[in-house]
């Protein structure tokens, strides 16, 4: 199990270990940690707005 946390804020996900390795071979290669590569993929996906959803 992986547990990011962010300031206040935490997420607490399941990983098989393949998927697991694979981040933290991705984050060790890109000089990154792992709540960082996962922060940018984050990122990435379209604003909430895009779905009619307010955001607080």
């Amino acid at each position: 199990m992986l547990v990011i946390q962010v300031k206040n804020n935490s997420i607490r996900i399941r990983l098989s270990d393949k998927r697991l390795n694979k981040l933290k071979l991705y984050a060790t290669d890109k000089e990154k940690t792992m709540t960082q590569v996962i922060e940018e993929f984050l990122d990435t996906l379209p604003d909430a707005s895009k779905y009619g959803i307010t955001q607080p």
